[in-house]
């Protein structure tokens, strides 16, 4: 699963195909209704308690939410932070305490941050000469 996530989250997934990577992380085997698994529960290796071998990794969520936001998955989205904030509230975590309002504010820079940061590295590549000539 976090692979994927990772290719949602800069971009480099192919726009047509991103749609049912995205379907395919929702799948009971990936999503577990709290998160999305780092490791399908159908894999032989699947433990839920071993690093990297089917645990959810609620950090692994942001990057998520900003790769279906770039692909417009904003149902996709939405479940997965419903998903966070009842796995929250079984923790005692509820929306208004300060350190869900600090995940927020982290998330929503860490956003801003690639969505500036991105054009800003392919422009970065663009001679000003050749645009100024094509225009």
């Amino acid at each position: 699963g976090s692979n994927a996530l990772h290719c949602l989250a800069t971009g480099i997934a192919d726009e047509a195909l991103a749609p049912r990577v995205i379907k395919r992380l929702f799948r009971p085997d990936l999503f577990s209704g709290w998160g999305i698994r780092t490791l399908s529960s159908d894999n032989p290796a699947y433990n839920p308690f071993a690093y990297h071998r089917g645990t959810v990794w609620p950090v692994e969520h942001g990057p998520f939410a900003v790769g279906a936001y770039r692909y417009e998955c904003l149902d996709d989205v939405e479940t997965v932070c419903k998903a966070m904030c009842e796995a929250a509230a079984l923790f005692e975590q509820r929306p208004h305490d300060p350190s869900v309002y600090a995940l927020i504010a982290l998330v929503l820079i860490i956003a801003g941050a690639l969505a500036a940061i991105v054009p800003a590295r392919r422009a970065l590549g663009v001679s000003p000469m050749t645009a100024l000539r094509a225009e």
